[in-house]
């Protein structure tokens, strides 16, 4: 099977679908599926540029031209590599600065024919739920329309979402999709090296409990809050405790400082590393205890940090329960999982590790069975 992925950039660190994109196609390559991938509005290439990526070829069109000349490079190398399937890798502010690719669709049937369509959904329209305010809604029943056009006019034999809440929504506008697992970008499962390190962290953190956060950290995570119960809990165990910051889209100076004198009061030290490198990240990551998520429990299956966490074996600590999506959306609590709460914290410091969780085969395989029996969806 021939597969030709397209997203919108692939600058290794910098975007979070093309990395996904990037290692979905190694996970398939495993399982005999030849892989190529064109991101189509890279950002980070002033011209059009072909590359190898982890044994995949790539191709990358420069945000920079126009979309005329980007469709016709697309035509071109769909006809090089002939591919049996197209996946198209969807965030809708990937393909429009303002979210309303409205000729999306259209543009791509148009470009590679009567081809089988397979989209991935990272992100749907914004405010999925209902709640925001006046303005917030009334884009999102915008954005809700424009997605309901392109897939109209796209025709998908298959469609996966991460999220369950997300599946619920694209049901409502009559797109039937399938859950496929999120794997992590950072590799900490079956990483020997990963080991190592975890190993020694074990012994020289007895007495420091180390918390880490990776990614963004949006005004709706109180970040004082939880160190103040981080830190209380800390105490009750007579623990130091060290909280990472972790990753680009991090705190304001002036905001970051008033964390930094939150946990001082409270005996946590807050030390911003800010964006990593890999082998880098993943060596903080081996060395934290637990995970504190960033995002809401309802979102945790789209989470990148959410998974990267699990990856590396670490517990993950909730503290945001926001937004008003049914219970029948919601997804199950796993092993590992806890909310944020002092007699939580306790039971996390004395819960040894786990090995990690590796989903990307299982990604594959859902993927490869799901395209090997595609169903209408729209």
């Amino acid at each position: 099977m021939k597969l030709l992925l397209i997203c919108t950039s692939v600058e290794p660190g910098r975007d979070a679908v093309g990395d996904y994109t990037v290692a979905f196609s190694n996970a398939l390559s495993k399982s005999g599926v030849m892989c190529n991938i064109v991101a189509v509005a890279d950002s980070y290439v002033v011209s059009s540029s072909e590359e190898v990526r982890e044994g995949c070829r790539v191709l990358r069109l420069p945000k920079s031209s126009s979309w005329n000349e980007r469709w016709e490079a697309l035509s071109l190398y769909v006809k090089a590599v002939n591919p049996d399937w197209i996946s198209l890798q969807w965030v809708a502010f990937g393909y429009h600065d303002k979210g309303l690719p409205l000729n999306l669709g259209r543009r791509l049937r148009e470009t590679i024919g009567e081809l089988p369509v397979h989209v991935m959904c990272h992100e749907i329209w914004i405010k999925a739920d209902g709640t925001g305010t006046l303005k917030e809604r009334l884009y999102s029943r915008l954005q809700r329309a424009v997605h309901r056009r392109v897939f109209r006019d796209l025709r998908p034999s298959c469609v996966h979402t991460h999220a369950e809440p997300y599946r619920k929504a694209l049901g409502s506008i009559d797109i039937k999709s399938n859950i496929l697992p999120l794997a992590s970008n950072i590799h900490g499962h079956g990483n020997h090296a990963f080991k190592v390190i975890a190993d020694e962290a074990i012994q020289a953190s007895n007495n420091e409990l180390r918390f880490i956060v990776f990614g963004n950290t949006p005004p709706e995570w109180n970040a004082s809050e939880v160190i103040q119960i981080v830190g209380l809990a800390c105490q009750r165990m007579n623990k130091k405790a060290r909280l990472w910051l972790l990753g680009k889209g991090g705190m304001d100076e002036q905001t970051l400082q008033s964390v930094v004198e939150s946990g001082n009061e409270v005996g946590v030290t807050v030390e911003s590393l800010g964006f990593l490198e890999t082998d880098s990240a993943l060596s903080y990551m081996c060395q934290a205890d637990v995970g504190l998520a960033t995002v809401p429990f309802a979102l945790w299956q789209k989470s990148s940090a959410v998974a990267t966490m699990r990856s590396c074996g670490l517990p993950v600590v909730f503290s945001r329960f926001d937004g008003d999506w049914s219970d029948d959306c919601l997804p199950h609590w796993e092993d590992g999982f806890f909310r944020l709460e002092e007699d939580a914290i306790v039971e996390v410091a004395n819960r040894k590790k786990s090995d990690g969780v590796d989903m990307w085969q299982e990604a594959a395989r859902r993927f490869l069975h799901t395209v090997d029996t595609p169903a209408d969806t729209v």
